[in-house]
């Protein structure tokens, strides 16, 4: 399949990534894994802020615990914005991290959930 060039991909320097650090309020792993579960998927995760980037835009996230604890990082992309926040699709994820995604949707998936 071929696409188009955009102006965009066409320039000289390479894209710098926006930080995104959000700390939630799951004390441990493993309240992460049980609650936070229905805002991920296996591409990526939805986020609420009221600050939401604009589609395009490219993310180094870390999910942190209540703690301060690093529970998932990586890259993204923003795919869309709604009032309440943004969805994220993961391009990179470390092995701990995509351990942690992979645990959510074990989870999910265990309740029952799509």
């Amino acid at each position: 399949m071929m696409q188009a060039v955009t102006q965009q991909d066409r320039r000289g320097e390479g894209r710098i990534a926006v930080g995104l650090r959000v700390r939630l309020t799951y004390a441990t792993v493993d309240d992460l894994v049980e609650r936070f579960a229905v805002n991920v998927s296996r591409g990526g995760f939805f986020v609420r802020t009221r600050e939401a980037k604009a589609p395009g835009t490219e993310l180094a996230f870390e999910l942190l615990l209540m703690g301060g604890q690093r529970a998932v990082s990586g890259r993204g992309v923003v795919r869309w914005v709604s009032p309440q926040g943004m969805g994220i699709a993961f391009t990179a994820l470390d092995a701990q991290s995509r351990a942690v995604v992979d645990r959510m949707i074990a989870s999910r998936e265990r309740q029952g959930a799509p």
